[in-house]
């Protein structure tokens, strides 16, 4: 167990973080913008560091000083939360490298799942069903058609590095790829400094459902159940309900266990979200997955 814990975030989850470490008896240390000075989970944690000034690029994005308050705290372990920091690969790699433990998954991990043509093609090899689509990433919209037409039309471009339904397009007719394509690129470049792209065949009215999963160091992995997000306006969530109303008992246990089975054979560490696309007759496919605590 740890004797003291430094969280790389701020706000809500912060606090929650140290709520939890208070029940365990971990000591905390808090890093704070000049601008958060005054927040409770700074008044919460047993220590409180300042990390810089309000830009998060120079403060929670700031990946030496977090690194350094750690040090001259004697934390022995960071916690990124999410959002900031807790996706990033780089970050990972170095709070291992300063003999730190990065409380979520491998750099690695990180790397695979957050490169979604990649997440693809790892979870279809250790058993969970994915959509028919591009194996790769699509180097050019000439690609991109040819993919489309042997998975039949609608499609859905999708930014491989992407998120929050930017850098996606669904195309209904091959006049529509090219113009789409470079759009979704574009976007995706714009927004995550990557304009690669994939490909999956559109489904019509899915359902959105997201399993979420814990991870220890010894291969133990256990789902925590299901949530139906469907709800959606531009491919954002806007409500989540528990258990989905859609799945039948059967279906659901199915589902949750080839999740759980697939995560333990990729020796995944840490909370995780798969994120899975199910169609009106309830097959579900693997969509992609969130390395990290989520929002």
């Amino acid at each position: 167990m740890f004797k003291k814990i430094l969280i790389a975030n701020r706000g809500e989850v912060a606090l929650r973080v140290i709520r939890a470490c208070q029940e365990l008896g971990i000591a905390t240390v808090a890093v704070h913008s000049t601008a958060d000075a005054d927040t409770v989970p700074v008044h919460v944690a047993d220590e409180n560091i300042c990390i810089g000034p309000p830009p998060v690029t120079k403060s929670y994005l700031n990946t030496h000083a977090i690194l350094t308050a750690a040090k001259l705290t004697g934390a022995e372990a960071i916690h990124p939360g999410y959002g900031f920091l807790s996706e990033s690969e780089t970050f990972a790699r170095l709070v291992r490298k300063s003999g730190l433990v990065f409380i979520g998954p491998s750099e690695d991990h990180i790397a695979r799942m957050g490169q979604k043509a990649e997440a693809r093609k790892t979870m279809k090899e250790v058993g969970l069903p994915i959509l028919p689509g591009s194996p790769d990433m699509l180097p050019d919209a000439e690609s991109a058609r040819r993919v489309a037409a042997e998975v039949g039309y609608p499609v859905l471009l999708k930014a491989a590095y992407g998120g929050g339904g930017r850098g996606m397009r669904i195309v209904r007719k091959e006049e529509e790829l090219e113009a789409a394509f470079l759009q979704a690129s574009a976007e995706a470049a714009n927004a995550f400094g990557d304009g690669g792209m994939y490909l999956e065949k559109f489904i019509e009215n899915p359902h959105h459902i997201e399993i979420q999963i814990l991870a220890d160091r010894h291969g133990s992995v256990i789902h925590l159940g299901e949530r139906e997000c469907s709800i959606q306006r531009r491919h954002q969530k806007l409500i989540e309900e528990s258990p989905s109303p859609f799945l039948a008992p059967d279906r659901r246990s199915q589902m949750c266990e080839l999740v759980r089975q697939a995560i333990a054979k990729i020796g995944y560490e840490g909370a995780g979200t798969v994120e899975m696309i199910v169609d009106e007759e309830r097959r579900f496919y693997f969509m992609e997955m969130n390395t990290r605590l989520q929002v």
